[in-house]
């Protein structure tokens, strides 16, 4: 009591906030072994590849010339992307009722709460990206490819 006035009894679950225990998404591999990003406009993407042995210069004897070596041969490749689109639907009944760690007692509308939760599902669907981007980056460094597999839609590359 201070002052003589009463301070309002408010219950734990009145007062308690949501708490976001989701730790931040590591990126250590794409950071350390893939530092630089690119993007392609097309789902078809084109390479060149130069596959062969890396030569060492002969040695040759004072009195004569250079030893001929030969050019590494190469070819393009051509690679389908894989498409990554998490989506999450809004509906009325999301926006409808409180949220998590909205007060009980809330007086929020639905558009206020609508943009809070387009807020937080565009961060989760970054952050599944991330993590799925992270993933790709282990699958190399561990196995040397990327097994690309969604047996719902037939994907297997």
């Amino acid at each position: 009591m201070e002052g003589g006035k009463d301070m309002p009894d408010y219950t734990t679950r009145e007062m308690m906030e949501a708490i976001d225990q989701t730790p931040p998404v590591g990126t250590f591999f794409q950071r350390t072994f893939f530092p630089g990003e690119q993007t392609h406009i097309s789902e078809r993407v084109e390479f060149d590849v130069r596959k062969g042995k890396r030569i060492m210069a002969p040695f040759v004897s004072p009195r004569r010339g250079g030893k001929v070596i030969t050019r590494q041969g190469w070819k393009t490749n051509q690679f389908t992307t894989p498409k990554i689109a998490p989506e999450r639907p809004l509906t009325i009944d999301d926006i409808a009722q409180r949220g998590i760690g909205e007060n009980i007692y809330s007086q929020r509308t639905p558009a206020e709460r609508e943009d809070e939760l387009l807020s937080r599902d565009l961060t989760d669907l970054e952050e599944a990206i991330a993590r799925r981007k992270e993933w790709m980056c282990r699958q190399i460094m561990y196995t040397g490819k990327v097994d690309v597999v969604d047996e719902e839609e037939g994907v297997d590359v």
